[in-house]
C-alpha cells in the first residue's frame, strides 16, 4: 500500500510537470521578472489591502493572449489590469495546491515568444489565522512567500520553479510598527497614524514583510550585517548576537573568496516569534527563541552558513525547470558543512555530513522517498528530503570528479550574464567535467529512487588474497571504499563496485591477518540499514543510540551507560551520546566520570543545542542535590535559553523553578500579569467564550480552539503562577500550575502561557502545545 500510494504522489507531482513541459513544448510559458508591490496592513480587521504589479516575459515557444496567476485563495481580488487598461478576468481553485486560487487574465494584444507585458492586481488578504507563514498582530507582522500573500506566475510548488525576481515593497503600516523586508530601504515617511516603507531588492527573490517593535539594528565586526531584535530582549542573548554576527561575517568572507564575487548589503538578521527560519538573499529571519540563546550553538551556524550561501546560490542566478529544489535548497546545505569544515576542522565537517545521514536515515529507511528531480514542497517530506539526502548527493558527486571540480562547476553557475539555468543544464556541465561516473550518481540518485543495503563478509585466504564478499540487498549501484584493519594496525582500503541487488567482493593484498573490515567506512552512501557495513558485526552508531536510549526510558540505567558509551566510541564527535552518557552515570551516583563526560560533550564545537540544554540540566540536577541552588541557577536557566528539545526544555523550566525557589529568588512578577491571569480564570471558569475572547490574541486559531473548548466543557479552571519573566518589552513568558476538572475528571500539570502587552494591558498570545503537561 505504502508503494502505491508514493506512486499515485508520485504520478501527481509529474502530471504537474507535465503540464509545464506541454506549454515549454508548444505553448507559452510566463515568468515573472520584477515585483512592485503596494501595501496597507490594518490590525483589525487583520488585512492587508495590496496593489501588486508583476512584470512577466514569455519563454514559451508560442505567442499568448491569456495568463494565469496564482495567489492565496482567500485573497479577494478587486481589479485586473494589463499595461494600465482594465482587463477581464476569472476566478477559480487550482486543482493540485488547497490554498491556492488561479486568476485567469485575457491579454489584449498576444505577447510574443520573449516578450513581456506588466500585469496590475489590486486586491485585499485577510489573516484571519495567524500561522508560521503569515500573521497581522500588533508588534508581530508577518508575510512570507509561502503564504502566497501576492500574486505569482509558478509558485512553490511548481515542477517549473518558483518565480524569483527583484522587487519593489511599499508598506505602510500603524504607527509604531517598524516594516523589514529585503533589499535596500529606499525611505521611511511618518505621518500621524501610519509610517510608510519602501524597499528595493535588486537580487533574485520573493517579496516578504517582517514587522513589530524593534530596537535599533545591531551591528558588529562584520560590516553590513544588521540584527534586528524586539525591544527589551533579554541582555543575556547579546553574547549570541555578538558572536553570530562576527560568524556570519567568516561566513560571508568564505563564500567570497569561494565565488570570487562579494555579496550585496545590508544583509539582515532578522527575529520574529512566528517562524522557525527562512532565508532568502541577503535576509535570515530566525524565531526570537533562538535568537534569545547566550551563545552560538551548531544548529545556528549551520542554518547562517546555508541560509547565507542564498546570497549566490538563488540570489546571482534563478533556478528554474524539473531539479530547481536540489540546487536553490540542496547545494546551500553541502557548502555549509564545507564551511564546518574549514572553520572547524575535518572531523567538523565530516561530522555536518553526518548530521545529515542521520536526519534523513529514518525517511530512507521508510522507502517513502521520491524522485529529488520532481520534488518540490507539496511533498510533505521535500525539506527532509532535499536539505538532507540533497547535500549527500553533491557528497558522493565530489567524490566521484573531485572537490575542486565540482566547486569551479559552481562557481560557473554564478555568471552574471547567465542569469537562469536548469539542473539538467547543470548536469550537463558536471558530466563534462567528470565524467560517465558523475552521470551514474546523477541518474540513481536525483532522476530515480535507490535503496542500497550493503553488506560485508567474513575476510577469507583465497588466491587472489584477503578476500570479503560483499553484497547488496537494496537497489542501486554503488561505487565505494572498503577498509581493512590488520592485526599490525595497517589500515588497508580498496575500492569496490556492488551491483543493484548483487554480490561482488573485495581482495586485500596482505600477508598479515585482519582483524576487522568494513564497507563504506565514511558513510558516503546513503543507506536504508546500516547495521551490516562490518565484520566482526558492528551496530551503526545511530542505532546503538537508539538502543541506549531506549533502555534509559525504561529506567535500565546500567544497560543505558553502556550502549551511550559504545555510541560515543562509534561516532566521537557526536554529542549527543557522550551527554547522555554523563547523564545516565550522574543519575547513578558517579559523579565525577559524569562531569568528565558531560565536559566532553561541552568541549565538542559547535555544541548542538540539546547537548548544551541536557548538560547543564544535569550540571544544575548535580549542583541542587548539592544545595547549591544559586549554582543551580545558572545551569537551568543556560538550558532553558538553548529553547532545544521539548523534554529537555520542559526538565529545564522545572528545574529552574525548583532552584530558585529554594535560594528565593524568583523573579518578581508584575502586578499586572497576576491580574490578567485571574481574569483569565475567571473567563475559562465562566463557561462563555465571549468572556475570554477579549482576553485572547484572536488570530491564533489554536486559541480559538481552546476558547471554543472552553464553551463546550465548561471546566472548573485554576492557574497558579509558579514562574514570570519578561521576554521582550512585549512578551512575558509565565509558568503556571493547572487544577481542572470536567465533570467528574480531574486534571492537574503545568503549562507555560505566553502573554502579548496590549496597551496598558495583556492579551494570551500563546499556549505551547509541547509545554502543556495538564494531564
Amino acid at each position: 500500500m505504502k508503494r502505491i500510494l508514493l506512486a499515485l504522489l508520485s504520478l501527481s507531482l509529474l502530471s504537474i510537470w507535465n503540464v509545464g513541459a506541454q506549454e515549454s513544448e508548444g505553448r507559452a510559458l510566463f515568468e515573472a521578472d520584477h515585483f512592485n508591490i503596494t501595501a496597507q496592513a490594518q490590525f483589525s480587521p487583520a488585512t492587508i489591502d495590496s496593489q501588486a504589479t508583476v512584470k512577466v516575459t514569455n519563454r514559451g515557444t508560442a505567442a499568448a493572449r491569456q495568463l494565469t496567476l496564482k495567489i492565496n485563495k482567500k485573497a479577494k481580488v478587486s481589479a485586473v489590469s494589463v499595461e494600465g487598461a482594465t482587463a477581464q478576468f476569472r476566478e477559480f481553485d487550482d486543482r493540485f495546491v488547497a490554498i491556492l486560487k488561479n486568476v485567469a487574465i485575457n491579454l489584449p494584444k498576444s505577447v510574443p515568444v520573449g516578450g513581456s507585458t506588466t500585469i496590475t492586481v489590486s486586491y485585499s488578504f485577510p489573516v484571519e489565522e495567524a500561522s508560521a507563514t503569515a500573521a497581522l498582530t500588533p508588534g508581530d507582522t508577518l508575510l512570507l512567500p509561502e503564504s502566497h500573500w501576492f500574486p505569482v506566475v509558478n509558485s512553490i510548488f511548481s515542477p517549473h520553479g518558483a518565480d524569483y525576481a527583484p522587487f519593489t515593497l511599499t508598506v505602510t503600516l500603524p504607527q509604531g510598527e517598524q516594516a523589514i523586508s529585503g533589499g535596500a530601504l529606499k525611505s521611511e515617511s511618518p505621518a500621524s497614524n501610519a509610517t510608510t516603507y519602501v524597499y528595493e531588492q535588486t537580487l533574485p527573490g520573493q517579496p516578504f514583510l517582517v514587522a513589530g517593535h524593534y530596537d535599533k539594528p545591531v551591528t558588529g565586526k562584520a560590516a553590513g550585517v544588521e540584527v534586528y531584535l524586539p525591544k527589551g530582549l533579554n541582555a543575556a542573548s547579546r553574547q549570541q548576537i555578538d558572536q553570530m554576527i562576527e560568524e556570519a561575517g567568516r561566513i560571508l568572507d568564505y563564500y567570497s573568496k569561494l565565488f570570487g564575487a562579494k555579496p550585496a548589503t545590508p544583509i539582515r538578521i532578522i527575529g520574529s516569534s512566528r517562524i522557525n527560519s527562512f532565508a532568502s538573499p541577503s535576509s535570515l529571519i530566525f524565531n526570537l527563541n533562538i535568537l534569545r540563546r547566550d551563545i552560538l550553538v551548531n544548529e545556528m551556524v549551520e542554518s547562517l552558513a546555508s541560509g547565507l550561501a542564498r546570497n549566490w546560490i538563488g540570489g546571482q542566478i534563478r533556478f528554474t525547470d524539473r531539479g530547481w529544489g536540489v540546487l536553490i535548497d540542496g547545494l546551500p546545505r553541502y557548502l555549509s558543512a564545507l564551511y564546518f569544515g574549514e572553520r572547524f576542522g575535518a572531523d567538523a565537517g565530516k561530522e555536518a555530513f553526518e548530521r545529515y545521514r542521520r536526519v534523513y536515515a529514518p525517511l530512507g529507511a521508510s522507502k517513502r522517498d521520491l524522485h529529488l528531480i520532481v520534488q518540490t514542497p507539496l511533498y510533505d517530506k521535500y525539506y527532509a528530503s532535499v536539505l538532507n539526502k540533497g547535500p549527500l548527493v553533491w557528497r558522493m558527486v565530489e567524490r566521484e570528479m573531485g572537490r575542486d571540480k565540482l566547486l569551479s562547476a559552481i562557481k560557473g553557475l554564478l555568471s552574471p550574464e547567465q542569469g537562469r539555468t536548469t539542473f539538467d543544464e547543470f548536469r550537463k556541465t558536471l558530466i563534462a567535467a567528470g565524467g560517465k561516473g558523475v552521470e551514474t550518481i546523477l541518474f540513481q540518485w536525483i532522476d530515480k529512487v535507490v535503496d542500497p543495503d550493503l553488506m560485508i563478509g567474513i575476510p577469507r585466504p583465497t588466491e587472489k588474497g584477503i578476500t570479503s564478499a560483499l553484497r547488496n540487498f537494496g537497489t542501486g549501484d554503488v561505487k565505494v571504499d572498503v577498509l581493512a584493519i590488520t592485526d599490525k594496525g595497517e589500515r588497508l582500503i580498496e575500492q569496490a563496485t556492488i551491483p543493484s541487488e548483487g554480490l561482488s567482493e573485495v581482495h586485500f593484498n596482505t600477508a598479515n591477518k585482519i582483524v576487522s573490515v568494513e564497507v563504506d567506512p565514511d558513510k558516503i552512501v546513503p543507506q536504508i540499514n546500516y547495521d551490516n557495513d562490518a565484520q566482526p558485526k558492528q551496530l551503526s552508531g545511530l542505532t546503538v543510540y537508539n538502543e541506549g536510549y531506549s533502555l534509559y526510558v525504561k529506567q535500565d540505567l546500567a544497560g543505558a551507560e553502556a550502549k551511550f558509551r559504545e555510541a560515543a566510541k562509534l561516532e566521537p564527535q557526536h554529542g549527543l551520546p557522550r551527554v547522555w552518557l554523563g547523564r545516565v552515570l550522574a543519575l547513578q551516583g558517579k559523579t565525577d566520570e559524569a562531569m568528565k563526560e558531560l565536559n566532553a560533550a561541552l568541549e565538542i564545537q559547535p555544541p548542538l543545542a540539546a547537548v548544551v540544554a541536557w548538560a547543564n540540566i544535569t550540571l544544575g540536577e548535580l549542583a541542587q542535590a548539592k544545595g547549591e541552588s544559586e549554582k543551580a541557577i545558572g545551569y537551568f536557566k543556560h538550558a532553558v535559553l538553548m529553547d532545544a528539545e521539548v523534554a529537555a526544555t520542559t526538565a529545564a523550566r522545572a528545574g529552574l523553578i525548583k532552584a530558585e525557589t529554594a535560594a528565593n529568588k524568583l523573579p518578581p512578577v508584575e502586578e499586572s500579569v497576576r491580574s490578567f491571569i485571574s481574569q483569565l480564570d475567571k473567563a475559562i471558569n465562566s463557561g462563555n467564550a465571549q468572556a475570554l475572547a477579549p482576553l485572547i490574541v484572536r488570530t491564533n486559531a489554536k486559541l480559538k480552539k481552546f476558547m471554543n473548548g472552553v464553551a463546550i466543557n465548561k471546566p472548573q479552571w485554576t492557574s497558579e503562577i509558579l514562574r514570570a519573566e519578561a521576554l521582550d518589552a512585549d512578551l512575558t513568558a509565565v509558568d503556571v500550575n493547572v487544577k481542572a476538572r470536567e465533570g467528574d475528571r480531574s486534571f492537574s500539570g503545568t503549562a507555560l502561557l505566553i502573554l502579548r502587552r496590549a496597551g496598558s494591558g495583556w492579551l494570551l498570545d500563546n499556549i505551547p502545545e509541547e509545554l502543556f503537561n495538564v494531564k
